[in-house]
């Protein structure tokens, strides 16, 4: 991690070592339970977060402007002066990234976003920690800056958009807060990824002039209902969570379908696995073989005997 610790959100670093000791724990007990099979299902989700990580970064490329000496040669300029303040060795590719990203590469947010899939999905904890990772962001993007008002105006833009940010009332939008620890305020923001806006923009004003921010506390009902009624929450991984699951349910059931196929074509059949066809001939029902007995003996009567046939013949065995 290249970033000043200075920087980091307080809540951060308990909650990225409680995060690596439980997906430490998550993916060590996949690996052993499951006889090496969840390892090859943890292969997988990781392989797939690479693919969805290279999929949007080529989005970026094919559709953002890339600055450089020749294009926003100013930008770039100050790209490479916000590299060097937060402790970068060289500047990254930009695609007008604002500093609150840089924030997130030189803390090292994405280096561990693999490992920390587990810890990402638990209940309360995985938001937890991705709203202290955005606080950490917005800090870094008032180091960059260095001035309160525009680190502010600059998260406003993200609600009011760039025509209107300049006209926002800072203090009445962080105001806006003290209705966030109401119940459904609170059910939301406990499954989303990102803390509410007018927070973030009052958390660095306390950052500045402490003690000028009064913390707004939580309706505790929200915290048992949040993981129901905040599933869908903006950037939660309650979803994520739920496809998982399902997945991984897909997965068992395949690995053990196919075990048990392979042990059936070594001629052994595993312990309780029902044939698809049965081992000895079916019994006939009992309606069947009296009927049956009837049948044989109508034959029997029916059976030629020594006599005369029609038209003067005889007939012997």
């Amino acid at each position: 991690m290249a970033l000043d610790k200075r920087l980091l959100s307080p809540k951060e670093p308990p909650l990225f070592i409680l995060g690596v000791v439980v997906s430490a724990l998550c993916w060590t007990s996949l690996t052993v339970f499951t006889l090496g099979l969840g390892l090859l299902y943890a292969l997988l989700m990781v392989g797939f977060m690479l693919v969805a990580h290279a999929v949007f970064l080529a989005a970026v490329r094919g559709n953002g402007v890339r600055v450089g000496p020749d294009q926003l040669p100013d930008l770039h300029r100050r790209l490479a002066a916000a590299s060097q303040r937060l402790g970068l060795e060289r500047p990254p590719e930009l695609y007008l990234m604002l500093g609150h990203e840089l924030g997130h590469l030189a803390a090292g947010h994405l280096t561990w976003n693999a490992f920390l899939l587990p810890f990402r999905l638990v209940p309360w904890l995985g938001s937890a920690y991705s709203r202290a990772r955005e606080y950490t962001g917005d800090r870094s993007g008032l180091a960059v800056v260095e001035e309160l008002e525009p680190a502010m105006r600059g998260l406003v833009v993200l609600a009011a958009g760039g025509r209107y940010a300049g006209e926002v009332n800072l203090a009445a939008f962080a105001e806006q807060r003290a209705e966030s620890g109401r119940f459904w305020m609170a059910t939301t923001e406990l499954m989303s990824s990102h803390p509410f806006l007018c927070k973030r923009v009052a958390a660095l004003q306390e950052l500045v002039h402490p003690g000028t921010v009064t913390p707004v506390p939580r309706t505790p009902l929200a915290y048992p209902l949040a993981p129901i009624l905040g599933m869908t929450a903006p950037g939660s991984t309650g979803i994520a969570l739920l496809v998982l699951v399902y997945l991984g349910v897909v997965f068992a059931f395949a690995a053990k379908s196919f075990q048990s196929r392979l042990a059936a074509a070594g001629g052994q059949t595993p312990p309780g696995l029902q044939l698809p066809f049965p081992s000895e001939p079916p019994s006939e029902p009992e309606d069947d073989q009296e009927e049956a007995e009837a049948d044989d003996d109508r034959d029997a009567e029916m059976q030629r005997v020594p006599g005369t046939l029609p038209g003067g013949k005889t007939y012997r065995e």
